[in-house]
């Protein structure tokens, strides 16, 4: 296992939504600081640019005196990876904001040079109350290389909402591996950001959380390519003990139907049928499927589920693009026995 382990850290709001968050930020004025070495003297500063009128060209963290980023900001240019910055002035706990506008992960220390306690702030991450993170009134600040956003192909496990605070880095695993996390790390993840992407013909790899060891327990499955950013709006804050690396096999223009919930287990996958073909499901996953996703769209194919062989028994109707994740919620779990194909839309 691959892992990398930070000092505690501040959260990163997802790339996804960076272009919106960074166009509310309007900066009438601003201090640009000088990015100086505490080792080796000054650090030559990045180019001046104007948040205003190009803020993707702007690579600034920027630190507010007031809460919910109000006031004018002291920006500090994106210098060379582990420099270390002294402030001018401290980021105060009890009152400031800091929004991290580039692509390195930061660290906040309490002591000058770089030294005593820290806190990390992921690339692209802000705070608009640091009361709320484990942030300590810090004077000095180090830019270091974000794992997690420069590594394409891990995941990464926070301690804190938004990305924050200590995480953990796992690499893409065996097929179906599971591994137990480490005991700093037992029910203490509050987000995660999944960067298992596709590399070539290898697909990307899903990951799924578990409140129990050895991937037992309730669980939260986490898409390639996607991130949570607050677990507490799901039933795994602070649960995770283990994770799962499975590999979703549904593509675009199949039904999948899996015998676990969170799409996971023995799955039985079937393409675009004629009208009203009935296929009895395999043995594998017959009268056990407890999630679906209905992916046969362009044209759009609906089916219906039966509770029987051969389409026989109670149905359920699910149209193109449906996915449920529990079909306890509909009312369906461990009954589809048998699949039929209705008219294609024109």
């Amino acid at each position: 296992m691959l892992s990398f382990v930070t000092a505690s850290g501040a959260g990163r709001i997802l790339r996804a939504f960076l272009g919106a968050a960074v166009l509310l930020v309007v900066l009438v004025s601003f201090t640009v600081v000088d990015s100086t070495l505490t080792a080796a003297g000054a650090a030559p500063a990045a180019a001046p640019c104007d948040p205003g009128e190009d803020p993707y060209e702007c690579e600034y963290l920027e630190l507010y005196g007031e809460k919910s980023y109000r006031g004018d900001p002291v920006l500090v240019p994106k210098p060379a990876a582990d420099t270390c910055v002294d402030l001018d002035a401290p980021v105060v706990r009890a009152t400031s904001s800091v929004y991290n506008g580039q692509d390195m992960a930061v660290l906040f220390y309490a002591g000058a040079g770089c030294t005593g306690s820290s806190y990390r702030f992921g690339s692209y991450s802000g705070a608009r109350d640091l009361t709320t993170t484990g942030l300590a009134d810090s004077v000095s600040v180090k830019f270091v290389t974000d794992v997690c956003d420069s590594q394409p192909f891990v995941v990464c496990l926070y301690k804190d909402a938004e990305f924050l605070g200590d995480f953990l880095a796992y690499p893409r695993q065996a097929v179906n591996a599971c591994l137990q996390l480490p005991a700093e790390f037992q029910q203490q993840v509050s987000s995660l950001m999944n960067n298992l992407q596709d590399v070539g013909s290898t697909r990307r790899q899903d990951v799924l959380i578990f409140s129990n060891t050895n991937c037992t327990g309730n669980a939260h499955r986490q898409n390639a390519w996607t991130g949570h950013p607050d677990l507490s709006y799901t039933t795994m804050d602070n649960q995770a003990r283990s994770i799962k690396f499975v590999i979703d096999p549904c593509r675009s223009q199949q039904i999948c139907l899996w015998t676990d919930v969170l799409y996971d287990g023995a799955a039985q996958v079937i393409g675009f049928q004629p009208t009203n073909t009935c296929t009895t499901l395999n043995s594998a996953v017959r009268g056990q499927v407890s999630s679906i996703r209905q992916s046969l769209y362009y044209p759009d194919q609906d089916v219906l589920l039966y509770t029987g062989d051969n389409c026989t028994g109670t149905s359920k109707r699910f149209d193109a693009g449906t996915s449920i994740s529990r079909l306890s919620e509909v009312s369906f779990d461990n009954q589809a026995r048998s699949v039929k194909f209705l008219l294609q839309d024109p």
